[in-house]
């Protein structure tokens, strides 16, 4: 028998997913078929909403959760404008040094800082129409000169470690389309992306009981 499950509202603030909860004994955490995705709910964690300590906080907590009850695979589901890099950094070098397997999915948007988290996963997932945004770096600071001049520089080699990281992964003769993304916004829907290995596959998940 089938239940539908919502889980979330809005884009931007809490993530949308409509999914198919299926009674079923597979011992597998997630499955592909076509163009659908179904993963394990208990395997499944959302980061909705601007990135913060707060946000982040959460994520990490269900990430260790998890691994503390033997898991070995989680789906980070991802609604996000961005928010604060280091924050957002935290939860990168987390995804980049657990022995789980992480996979991402944009659900709605992944923006700015957002989308540099989507581009850790082992998988990367995009819902159809979703869309990623890279933009130059914008901070706010506040301080003496001397001070915001070291959080700059501080700034500004965290984000172009991230900046790079990606950058490897767009093929050459796309790095240009990529490379604009330094002096002004560019959002791509899933077949751009999928263009420039920004993504793997476009898929639609549904969440596995």
């Amino acid at each position: 028998m089938k239940r539908w499950i919502f889980l979330g509202a809005t884009i931007g603030a809490v993530l949308a997913i409509m999914g198919v909860i299926y009674r079923t004994q597979t011992p597998m955490p997630k499955r592909e078929e076509k163009n659908q995705l179904y993963v394990k709910a208990e395997n499944i964690i959302v980061l909705a909403g601007p990135i913060n300590d707060t946000s982040v906080g959460l994520v990490l907590a269900q990430i260790n959760q998890l691994r503390l009850g033997g898991h070995k695979y989680a789906l980070l589901v991802i609604d996000s404008p961005g928010g604060n890099v280091i924050s957002g950094n935290m939860l990168i070098n987390v995804m980049r040094s657990t022995p789980m397997t992480i996979d991402t999915y944009c659900a709605a948007m992944c923006f700015s800082m957002a989308a540099f988290i989507f581009e850790e996963g082992k998988t990367r997932y995009m819902a159809p129409s979703s869309i990623l945004m890279f933009h130059p770096a914008r901070v706010g600071l506040n301080g003496n000169m001397e001070d915001v001049q070291e959080l700059l520089t501080t700034f500004k080699n965290m984000l172009e470690d991230l900046f790079t990281k990606v950058l490897q992964k767009v093929p050459q003769n796309k790095q240009e389309k990529f490379l604009a993304s330094r002096y002004r916004e560019i959002y791509l829907l899933p077949k751009e992306a999928k263009e420039l290995n920004l993504m793997d596959k476009e898929t639609v998940l549904f969440a596995d009981e």
